[in-house]
């Protein structure tokens, strides 16, 4: 209970209040869809020295239970997330939002799809991400995600009567006024939240679940987690989203968890 007002921060959800209807319109007559996402590949650049650790940072912390690595300026700040140690690269930073967006408009919120393949390399350098990745996720429904890098920024719904896309504040139709048609009775109300932070607060107070909630988030980044052991395996592999584990690869179930740097083992 003590859980239920917990705000997973996707930001980009407030949005996206008439994508869900345009998806509707764009839909086949049979309900599938298939979806692109697209985001950038993560930037790579020449490494640099370590350092002696500045004054007054506790670098031991810092890393928490992350593995030990000796302190470079590149490991802090912004640049932390195309190093696996701490991050998913462009997988999970830009993944998060929109497969966040994909989960929400297919109705798998607090699921996620059953099979992913694709291929993933690194550019060499600093960094250790990904910096051209394309995956392929299949839903139980049949529904085809593809994601990565080269597709058009943010995400796009095809259906036989059109397709939508959809970027933060951005989307559009094709055909054009797809959005335009009055909502019918029957038609799916998405949670409206314009302001993020007061939802949680009325939360809160309502006990209720806000627009993200703890299993959304969790499910979200778990697709993006789901991309990246398929990189690193390069096996094509099937999950079960209620077990939450691979069911063809013991390989890949090695990654779903990591030992703890001591002394942060009780995290």
């Amino acid at each position: 209970e003590a859980l239920l007002g917990l705000q997973h921060p996707h930001r980009q959800r407030r949005h996206a209040d008439r994508t869900e209807h345009g998806e509707g319109e764009a839909q086949q007559s049979n309900g599938q869809i298939a979806v692109d996402v697209g985001v950038g590949g993560a930037p790579q650049r020449d490494p640099v020295p370590n350092e002696p650790v500045p004054a007054g940072f506790d670098w031991d912390r810092w890393l928490g239970p992350a593995p030990w690595a000796e302190y470079n300026p590149l490991r802090c700040h912004v640049e932390f997330r195309w190093f696996f140690d701490y991050s998913g690269g462009m997988v999970t930073d830009w993944g998060a939002h929109h497969l966040d967006i994909t989960q929400w408009g297919l109705g798998m919120d607090e699921t996620g799809p059953v099979a992913v393949e694709g291929t993933a390399e690194t550019k060499p350098g600093a960094f250790n991400t990904f910096t051209s990745f394309r995956f392929k996720f299949t839903y139980a429904n049949g529904v085809i995600v593809n994601f990565g890098n080269g597709l058009k920024d943010g995400v796009t719904f095809y259906g036989d009567k059109g397709n939508i896309w959809c970027n933060r504040g951005k989307n559009s139709s094709d055909p054009e006024g797809l959005f335009d048609k009055p909502l019918t009775d029957s038609d799916i109300r998405l949670y409206e939240s314009n302001d993020h932070i007061q939802d949680f607060l009325n939360c809160v107070k309502t006990r209720e679940n806000p627009i993200c909630h703890a299993e959304i988030g969790h499910r979200s980044v778990s697709v993006c987690h789901l991309a990246n052991i398929c990189g690193w395996t390069g096996e094509s592999l099937k999950w079960d989203p209620k077990k939450e584990t691979f069911t063809n690869s013991s390989k890949a179930n090695q990654h779903l968890d990591r030992e703890p740097r001591a002394p942060y083992s009780y995290l």
